[in-house]
């Protein structure tokens, strides 16, 4: 590819364009390619942007994609702690990802800005080019001061020297030769004095000629320097030339690889990548973390982190990640203080035969049992940890199957009905076997409120042997 095609191709690659306007991949808003071209330091757009971009077209497509699933658990809302334990290892992997987009995004920036001073660069260079007094400006200033020279000094071709010169020169040689015929006349005359002026005449004339004579082969060696500055200046652009397309063929080769599908250098399509994996971590964060205010309140009696203050903390981070991490760290602080206190306790229901029945003929039918309030009166916020049970009458290792249904639960912050949920009790014998004790339950009762009707039915038995009775052991929480 040529320049110009390589420079547009890249310009898209950092800008933003029509290609990801779907809403899919987007890492910068508000710069197009020829905004990239122009980048200066009076840009007002945000090019480093955050993870978030990557997750929709705009802030709105965004905040549509993570309202379809703030009520997925709300049902749920009395399993606070478990939930709290999940999104805070969804949220730190989340802002893992969002240190790593950063790193790439900074990355992705040195490239681009490596390219744009390229191009600035070679633009400038093509001036300069153009520019003839610029360009050639040394060559044409050696070539000149090599002729000027050449006037002054012999022609190293053999040529006869300039008449000027030639004159000059003939002048200092007869000049030396009268002032010596003048001095041996006047010493043959025995004048000594005159001789003694002019053999003094004579050396002054003769240190003269040879002084022109020095300067006539200096300036012939200044005027062959010229000629080869001359000729080095003008190599030199030519080179200089070449190393400019050796620049600019790596530059090339750089942009082409940042392009290239599943490249290391494709920032793109890599930043793209971690960004999508944010995003499905964080709509798992947010599908809890909104039960998980609801639930803060309900059954820990928490306000402070509230829903509204996990509104405001994720829409002024830099990131929504970052902010939701702000609200989960205040979050479980705060029921750490809130379950300090916390004591465990055991309440015992028992089942007997109705009057003249059989106790598992009744409980295969199902048998509503009542857990009263009056029996947690004295327990200040009682929560169910699980259920467990016992049989008596039951022989040996013989055992029972049962299930617990719980009671509807009204909330008193919300206008929401947690249903009812049935727990398992497997291996029910009696309290005289070694059998482990099941607690069944379970996370779907934690946290709930015991009080109301139950309904246990015996859903499997191991030898049609007759109960006597059967234990319910509601294991509970209370301050």
């Amino acid at each position: 590819m040529d320049w110009p095609s390589i420079r547009q191709a890249a310009a898209e690659y950092f800008g933003d364009n029509d290609v990801f306007a779907g809403g899919i991949g987007r890492l910068v808003r508000g710069i197009g390619p020829e905004e990239v071209l122009g980048l200066s330091t009076n840009s007002q757009a945000l090019y480093l942007g955050p993870i978030d971009w990557t997750w929709g077209a705009d802030d709105k497509q965004i905040d549509t994609k993570l309202k379809a699933v703030q009520t997925e658990y709300i049902l749920r809302c009395n399993q606070v702690e478990i939930l709290l334990q999940e999104a805070g290892v969804l949220i730190e992997r989340a802002l893992g990802d969002v240190l790593k987009y950063d790193d790439l995004n900074v990355e992705r920036f040195k490239v681009m800005m490596e390219f744009v001073e390229y191009d600035r660069t070679y633009s400038q260079q093509l001036l300069e080019q153009r520019d003839g007094d610029y360009w050639n400006g040394l060559a044409k200033e050696a070539d000149l001061a090599a002729e000027a020279k050449r006037h002054l000094s012999d022609n190293s071709e053999g040529k006869p020297p300039p008449p000027a010169r030639a004159g000059a020169l003939f002048l200092y040689a007869q000049a030396a030769t009268f002032y010596g015929q003048a001095a041996s006349n006047a010493r043959a005359k025995g004048d000594l004095a005159g001789e003694s002026n002019a053999a003094a005449a004579q050396a002054t004339t003769s240190a003269n000629l040879l002084q022109y004579r020095a300067q006539l082969a200096a300036n012939s060696s200044e005027s062959d320097s010229q000629i080869a500055r001359e000729k080095y200046e003008t190599q030199a652009r030519i080179h200089q030339i070449e190393r400019q397309y050796i620049t600019q063929e790596l530059i090339g080769i750089k942009l082409n690889e940042l392009r290239r599908p599943g490249g290391a250098l494709n920032y793109n399509d890599r930043m793209r990548e971690v960004g999508e994996r944010a995003l499905n971590d964080f709509l798992e964060v947010t599908a809890r973390v909104y039960a998980i205010a609801l639930g803060l309140c309900e059954f820990c009696s928490v306000t402070d982190p509230s829903e509204s203050d996990l509104d405001r903390d994720i829409r002024t981070a830099r990131t929504r990640v970052e902010g939701a991490v702000t609200w989960l760290r205040k979050a479980a602080n705060a029921i750490a203080r809130a379950r300090i206190d916390e004591q465990a306790c055991v309440v015992r229901i028992t089942l007997k035969p109705k009057s003249g029945g059989k106790l598992l003929d009744e409980l295969k039918k199902g048998r509503i049992v009542p857990f009263s309030e009056d029996l947690v009166t004295n327990l200040t916020r009682a929560q169910l940890r699980g259920i467990s049970a016992s049989a008596e009458g039951l022989t040996g290792d013989s055992w029972i199957d049962l299930e617990a249904a719980s009671p509807q639960q009204k909330l008193v912050h919300a206008k929401i009905t947690l249903p009812s949920v049935t727990a398992r009790l497997g291996r029910v014998s009696t309290s005289a076997s070694l059998n482990v004790r099941d607690i069944g339950g379970g996370r779907p009762i934690v946290n709930r409120s015991p009080v109301g009707n139950w309904t246990v039915r015996v859903v499997r038995d191991d030898a049609q042997q007759p109960l006597q009775a059967v234990h319910l052991d509601f294991h509970l929480a209370f301050y």
